[in-house]
């Protein structure tokens, strides 16, 4: 699918969401496109850039991560359940994403990743039969389980049963036991899954 200014998927978005009750398997369920291809794409989105030009990024601390995530690394989170919810401070959202998949990409024991979002003006979850909710702990009990990420122009989060609609100024991610998650080290940590996803489910050659 042609990628323009406005639309951006990771995985490349299906034909029709599943209307399948969320899983929590180990492993996604959706099969995905080739590791190579992958690449080629996060580049092209600006998820996976050039290490050259994030040499000087790196060395920013920890606090500097949430300003300058791109919308697309939620893409990161493909097959993961929103689990919990909670506003801490007023226009702060967290989101606890479980994920078990790409948090073993991690060497901390845990399941889950802690995704806070800072200006949060809006987190709605409307269901595909059209009703829609912003209350949190209503959210969090139907456990969304994010597919797709879209924006047009504002940010979509297509998951199995609805769409999540997210407006925030800024977003920090952390794992489970605390520590903070840059950008780098998410898409980096599901190429590496991806990657051997690849070697394992690569057909035998004739």
């Amino acid at each position: 699918m042609p990628i323009d200014g406005r639309r951006r998927f990771w995985p490349p978005r299906p034909p029709q969401p599943t209307a399948a009750a969320p899983s929590r398997s180990r492993h996604p369920r959706v099969a995905h496109p080739r590791a190579a291809i992958l690449s080629n794409q996060l580049r092209t989105r600006g998820i996976l850039a050039d290490p050259r030009r994030r040499s000087s990024a790196r060395r920013q601390d920890a606090s500097s991560y949430r300003h300058r995530m791109n919308p697309d690394v939620w893409g990161v989170f493909h097959d993961g359940t929103i689990e919990a919810l909670s506003r801490p401070a007023p226009g702060v959202v967290q989101v606890r994403v479980s994920i078990l998949y790409l948090r073993e990409m991690f060497p901390e024991a845990g399941d889950c990743f802690l995704v806070t979002l800072h200006g949060c003006s809006r987190f709605r979850y409307r269901l595909f039969e059209g009703e829609s909710t912003e209350n949190l702990s209503q959210i969090a009990l139907a456990a969304p389980e994010i597919l797709y990420v879209n924006q047009r122009p504002e940010l979509v989060l297509l998951c199995t049963c609805g769409e999540l609609e997210i407006t925030y100024d800024s977003m920090a991610v952390a794992l489970d036991t605390g520590e903070t998650v840059s950008e780098d080290q998410l898409v980096q940590a599901a190429q590496r899954y991806w990657d051997g996803w690849e070697a394992t489910n690569r057909p035998p050659s004739t």
